[in-house]
């Protein structure tokens, strides 16, 4: 019964991701252009009013600023009108984010703390793995939605618009919607964002991670997910979407657990590196996996041999 208890749970926090992630795609349409193109001529005129998290330190400056310049006054006003409420919406959004990584914790903690016999908690295992997967997909629907300082902007309105209490639990509200830098390259050509920093913000128990990698890796063969439209545990494809994510987790394998990482990119990776997972939308591991040194090895040596057996498969069907 407690067993039964405890994969209701973690069942009703996969929806609540779910949920989350279309809510971050439906709030991201509502936005004026004004917020979501940073380089529009609109965006450039609205600089002076759309403040990043630097208004924080000292908002009587910039407030006194605003009020001392006429235009920037009305702009102020004008967008107040147009977008507050809209703002507002979002933010209520990055609060619900907030509320959930609390929730998943709790989750975490619970799994951290008991005794784990492999027969009775296989399928809570295989939840816990999908909670974790659809926490990450959230994380990575607000970078790639909300980029740059676009959270922080949005944050930053809703304090002056409607109030501080309007946005409750700044602190945790702050490492929602503080930007994330890019990765730089020696040839400054990956420009991505630094995932694994934004991750490292919402820190899941080592115990619970490591068992939820150790549960894909297995294929989680002791037992299906007792729910067919969640991930099977015997479907790679799935799997390894799902470790995909998980490792954002784990930054320190990413760059330097070069022997597990070449276990997992053999057993996972070796002949599929473009995934589908999340709302259609796929990922190119070699791109995705390049700022980090284990994984892009791993990957790379792995790619290269696939690659070369193609090229002589090719070779003796074309000799015959």
């Amino acid at each position: 019964c407690d067993e039964g208890m405890a994969v209701d749970a973690l069942r009703a926090l996969v929806q609540r991701g779910t949920k989350l992630q279309w809510q971050l795609v439906e709030a991201r349409e509502k936005l004026p252009n004004v917020l979501t193109d940073p380089k529009s001529d609109e965006a450039r005129r609205h600089a002076p009013v759309l403040l990043d998290f630097r208004y924080l330190k000292c908002p009587d400056l910039y407030e006194e600023r605003i009020q001392a310049n006429e235009s920037a006054r009305a702009l102020d006003e004008q967008f107040k009108n147009k977008a507050a409420d809209v703002v507002k919406e979002c933010v209520d959004v990055f609060q619900d984010v907030s509320k959930y990584f609390e929730d998943v914790l709790l989750a975490c903690g619970k799994v951290e703390g008991e005794a784990r016999p492999s027969a009775e908690s296989s399928s809570r295992d295989g939840w816990i793995v999908e909670v974790l997967y659809r926490f990450g997909l959230v994380l990575l629907g607000l970078i790639d939605r909300f980029p740059g300082k676009m959270r922080e902007k949005l944050l930053v309105s809703c304090v002056r618009y409607k109030g501080s209490s309007n946005a409750a639990n700044i602190k945790t509200m702050c490492l929602v919607c503080r930007a994330v830098e890019k990765h730089k390259s020696l040839w400054q050509r990956l420009g991505q964002w630094r995932v694994e920093e934004y991750f490292s913000r919402f820190p899941i128990p080592a115990h619970v991670l490591e068992s939820s990698v150790e549960w894909i890796e297995h294929g989680g063969r002791c037992r299906e997910l007792d729910d067919p439209t969640q991930a099977t545990s015997n479907d790679p494809a799935l799997l390894s979407s799902r470790l995909y994510v998980l490792l954002y987790f784990m930054p320190s394998v990413l760059e330097s657990g070069m022997i597990q990482m070449r276990g997992l990119v053999e057993l996972f990776f070796h002949d599929n590196w473009v995934l589908s997972h999340s709302l259609g939308e796929t990922v190119d591991m070699s791109v995705a996996w390049a700022p980090y040194k284990a994984a892009s090895l791993a990957l790379s040596s792995t790619l290269s041999s696939t690659k070369a057996k193609k090229l002589a498969s090719l070779h003796k069907k074309s000799s015959r």
